[in-house]
């Protein structure tokens, strides 16, 4: 249960947090006059109602924010970016190719595009991106799967001082399953039975008042859903006590780390020798420790990591990370498009208000021979004729207007919206839009240089999550990949091609994983074409190498 009570600490620790995501994402997608407000009565509501109630008014909007995201979110899918594996050992090129081709094939299983640019949207309007790299099994088909993790969901206590969150202590998410979902995932643990568990709970809580709303019911001990049953993935960092070795003897591998629990056989290698014994200090480790708990406190299942790479299965980027707390690069505008939609609702109060097409006519002025609706219907009227005698007195018909006072709102809403523009880069070159006839490529070129500036250091941010869950998913295809599996390349060659991963020929290497930019684009495959083509009409390749690098989809059967 004190585990259980740290996560809630570590939850409740980021309600400022799910708060302003909450806000941020009413703002993007429509609802930007939901903000709770104290009307003229001391009463909490939202500002659409206050305004209501308060001029009768139809507050409108006028949705500046949306098209910023889908022109940064844009940036990411236009990108076309593969991970590559490396390594410094002997036949590394060929052995890194291998492990390129498993781990861009399982990336295109993922469809890890898509959601790359789902995690991106989730960075700029809420601040954090979140995913779960796991070994599972999808449709009957076992292999290393990228879970999106929703971050109202998701909790880590950490130190707040490490803006890349290397300092995590605690970190885990709240998860919902149904009873035959949680029974098949304990199926075989010994000492859990779920009735047990969850059915004092259920009937606890059957008493309670749940809301129907999901964000308005988001609790952290019971689900808005009364069916599902409520569990916590929880993973901390603990400290281990370990021994290192050096065998003065072992050329190979003079140093290595023990557990406690070996030291016994060292001791006996030690009898045993006559020359060098092994030497052996204590040396303290960090180990990650998984527990899947219950409600009440219940251990449903917990083990240390099986993964490789030693770590938890999360991987997360937070942006802007300042003072331990996140401020996402969308609230930096949201105040200012409630500004320009104030202005909006303004001028058209201004404008429903003022006086518009009045006239001023003297009553003796009318002829007598007509009422007031007659004379109003033949003074619009086209080509339309008014007979009457001149009075006495002089009276005629004079039509006075005025203009409406300008109070500068126009002036006002272009600055907003300028404003936003440069604090955000939003302008005409970073989305593309081709020069004008008197601008130069180069000087264009420039200009979508700079135009990225002020968003480098966040699509700096996402590369760089983007490279931490690649390695952490070819960690994982390292060590589950246990037999010789068939995968596909990145098709940078030809279509429908399959290369053969022999896991025993990597066993042994630490690769590292960078991001580059992949050829496979239509453009691309356009140039490449075409400079083949080029070559095979010139006799510089035979047909057979000109069906083998061209993009031609049943190039394989051709050469067959």
């Amino acid at each position: 249960m004190n585990l259980l009570l740290r996560a809630e600490r570590a939850w409740l620790g980021l309600e400022d947090f799910r708060q302003t995501r909450r806000r941020n994402i009413n703002y993007i997608y429509g609802d930007q006059w939901g903000d709770l407000v104290v009307d003229d009565d001391g009463r909490l509501v939202t500002e659409r109602e206050r305004i209501a109630r308060h001029s009768g008014a139809v507050p409108l909007q006028n949705n500046h924010l949306i098209k910023i995201v889908h022109a940064l979110t844009g940036l990411i899918a236009k990108r076309s970016t593969m991970p590559m594996c490396y390594a410094r050992s002997e036949d590394a090129d060929d052995k890194s190719r291998m492990m390129t081709n498993a781990l861009q094939s399982n990336w295109e299983t993922n469809s890890m595009k898509e959601l790359l640019v789902s995690q991106m949207e989730e960075l700029m309007q809420g601040g954090l991106s979140v995913v779960c790299e796991e070994w599972g099994s999808t449709n009957g088909q076992d292999d290393a799967y990228t879970f999106p993790v929703n971050p109202d969901y998701f909790f880590f206590e950490s130190k707040m001082n490490d803006p890349r969150l290397w300092d995590v202590a605690l970190i885990g998410e709240i998860r919902d399953y149904t009873y035959p979902e949680l029974t098949s995932m304990l199926r075989g643990v010994a000492g859990v039975n779920i009735k047990e568990i969850y059915d004092p709970y259920a009937r606890f809580l059957s008493g309670s008042t749940q809301l129907t709303d999901q964000h308005d019911s988001l609790d952290f001990w019971h689900a808005a859903d009364e069916t599902l049953l409520r569990t916590y993935h929880v993973w901390t960092r603990q400290p281990r006590m370990r021994y290192r070795c050096v065998d003065r003897e072992d050329k190979s591998q003079p140093v290595f780390l023990i557990e406690e629990s070996e030291l016994g056989q060292i001791e006996a290698e030690n009898h045993r020798r006559k020359g060098h014994p092994i030497e052996m200090e204590p040396a303290y480790d960090e180990t990650w420790h998984f527990t899947l708990l219950a409600p009440d406190g219940t251990v449903l299942r917990e083990y240390d990591s099986p993964y490789e790479h030693k770590d938890h299965p999360y991987v997360m980027a937070a942006y802007h990370f300042v003072n331990g707390r996140i401020y996402p690069f969308m609230s930096s505008v949201i105040d200012q498009q409630r500004y320009v939609n104030r202005l909006i609702t303004l001028n058209d109060m201004y404008i429903n208000s003022s006086i518009k097409g009045l006239k001023m006519i003297p009553k003796r002025s009318i002829p007598r021979n007509m009422t007031i609706d007659e004379f109003a219907r033949q003074a619009v009227e086209v080509g339309g004729w008014i007979v009457y005698e001149p009075d006495p007195t002089g009276a005629k018909p004079e039509i006075i207007t005025q203009n409406a006072l300008n109070l500068g709102v126009s002036e006002m809403l272009q600055l907003q919206l300028s404003s936003i523009n440069e604090i955000t880069s939003v302008n005409s070159s970073l989305q593309g839009v081709p020069p004008s006839g008197n601008t130069g490529y180069a000087r264009y070129a420039m200009e979508m240089e700079n135009s990225s500036t002020s968003v480098a250091a966040l699509t700096g941010k996402f590369t760089e999550f983007e490279r931490s869950l690649a390695r952490k998913k070819m960690k994982v295809i390292h060590q589950y990949y246990q037999k010789p599996r068939m995968v596909a390349p990145s098709r940078e060659q030809e279509y429908g091609r399959y290369l053969t991963y022999e896991p025993r020929q990597v066993a042994d290497i630490d690769f590292k994983v960078s991001i580059q930019d992949n050829g496979d684009t239509p453009v691309a495959r356009m140039m490449t074409n075409d400079l083949v083509m080029q070559m095979w009409q010139k006799n510089a390749i035979t047909t057979e190498q000109l069906l083998q690098n061209l993009y031609l989809p049943g190039g394989s059967q051709l050469r067959g």
